[in-house]
């Protein structure tokens, strides 16, 4: 691995040779690439794990492996989309997505930033690397000129509420489910 651009820290410092994980050094953050594919599979579906519970959308379906790639491979070739990944060791332990919008039409809205799918594997997090993430995918987005970023979060998920809060994004919406399923209502989130 150890190729691709290497992000800036916003304060001056480069990511490489950054204090992380039991005092070693976190090697880099740098955009992913195909050879990244099986690590990014793998951080995915520990994202999915730890949420799955939280939203209908963290179910597997058969074959998610293969789409997932798809879209993980059509985001390489995004120039306005990027994964972010960080390296420690010469492996992957954690990810970030960025994307540019484009506003709708009827919105005064010219573009906004979004982040997804951003994981940590389990033993790396509270170390940093998630911070380093975040602050690439920022820059990233604000090199498009965007107004704001925007992002999800389970409401059931405090770790990552206050994460974000850090982070300096606030609470602007709320998403509303209502599940229909019998199978769904059984499992959803604060089900006794």
């Amino acid at each position: 691995m150890g190729h691709g651009k290497h992000y800036p820290c916003r304060r001056g410092r480069g990511y490489n040779g950054l204090a992380g994980f039991g005092g070693k050094s976190l090697e880099m953050i740098r955009r992913a690439n195909s050879g990244d594919i099986d690590a990014l599979l793998a951080l995915w579906h520990e994202m999915m794990e730890t949420h799955k519970g939280m939203h209908p959308d963290f179910r597997v379906s058969e074959n998610a492996d293969v789409v997932v790639a798809s879209n993980f491979t059509g985001l390489f070739d995004d120039p306005s989309s990027t994964i972010f990944v960080a390296e420690e060791e010469e492996k992957v332990v954690g990810m970030l997505i960025a994307q540019v919008r484009i506003g709708l039409s009827y919105t005064a809205t010219i573009k906004s930033g979004y982040i997804r799918d951003v994981s940590v594997t389990g033993e790396y997090r509270r170390s940093g690397i998630g911070m380093k993430l975040v602050e690439a995918g920022i820059e990233f987005l604000e090199s498009y000129d965007v107004e704001y970023i925007d992002l999800i979060t389970g409401s059931v998920n405090d770790a990552s509420n206050d994460f974000w809060a850090k982070m300096g994004f606030d609470e602007t919406l709320k998403v509303r489910t209502r599940y229909i399923s019998q199978d769904l209502i059984k499992k959803k989130p604060n089900n006794s």
